[in-house]
């Protein structure tokens, strides 16, 4: 299990983790398996439907269904996905008077192309209205269809159910920016700051919008972040961006190389160095 968990969180992105994953793929253990393949769900499109596609033959019903889930919708998908997805969609009529699979229902549809995923959303809702999930997935699938104010109620529904969720109130600071409130953002963003102070996500959109007006108060921001997260890439290349453009050229390089050394192939850093240089 603590080797499944470990294969879960590898970056598939990382080209030194790409023969652990390939591996651990055609791993005997299912587990592994299971861990590999929820990892494998960050690679690109093709990529993914090149390295998943053996699993919708797994011998276990589970992996056959998580591997179909992360294969809707695919281009060039194989022919083996059609009967894995009706034993996901089994699976999610089992399960449909929960919240979690309902919510899966949705996101399947969109990656179908179906009509009308927003109801399993708003059902997921009626059925556990305290959790935000349902919420933040309503309000991105009104976001991608540019309603945007339609996404920013669902979020206010939201959060009147769920007032201390971070993740609520991040959304809809990224809601407010979309529509071009950054005032009222901020505050969004300070809400979900305040609620889990050592997040470095909420740390670092703060300070994203922090930086254009108090650009001292961001980059303190930061560096309290950076140490305690002293190896997240988002924290380092905002300190490594911010002192940049706040001339701070010394600082930016130790950021930019820092990060050159967790993150070999970051091709944005490496542009920025070769400007401070």
């Amino acid at each position: 299990m603590v080797q499944a968990s470990a294969a879960a969180r590898l970056d598939p992105l990382d080209r030194e983790n790409r023969p652990i994953l390939a591996r651990l793929l055609r791993s005997d253990d299912p587990l592994l398996r299971q861990g590999a393949l929820e990892s494998a769900a960050g690679l690109p499109a093709e990529e993914r439907t090149e390295v998943l596609a053996p699993l919708l033959k797994d011998q276990y019903r589970s992996l056959r269904s998580s591997a179909a889930r992360l294969l809707a919708g695919a281009p060039n998908a194989p022919p083996a996905l059609s009967s894995a997805l009706e034993d996901y969609e089994k699976e999610l009529r089992l399960n449909s008077d929960r919240a979690e699979y309902l919510n899966r229902k949705a996101l399947l549809e969109m990656a179908l192309r179906r009509d009308n995923p927003a109801r399993h959303w708003l059902l997921a809702i009626e059925r556990d209205p305290s959790s935000p999930q349902s919420y933040l997935n309503l309000a991105s699938y009104w976001s991608s269809r540019e309603r945007e104010s339609k996404g920013e109620a669902v979020l206010l529904d939201g959060l009147s159910h769920a007032p201390t969720s971070a993740r609520l109130h991040e959304a809809l600071g990224l809601s407010l920016v979309r529509q071009r409130r950054n005032e009222e953002a901020l505050d969004a963003f300070q809400k979900a700051h305040r609620l889990q102070p050592g997040n470095p996500r909420y740390s670092y959109v703060l300070a994203v919008a922090l930086f254009d007006s108090e650009p001292e108060q961001a980059l303190s921001l930061i560096d309290d972040a950076i140490r305690k997260h002293p190896f997240d890439h988002d924290l380092l290349w905002a300190a490594a961006s911010f002192n940049a453009r706040a001339g701070r050229r010394q600082e930016a390089l130790i950021h930019a190389q820092e990060i050159l050394s967790h993150y070999p192939e970051d091709q944005r850093v490496r542009r920025l160095l070769d400007l401070l240089q």
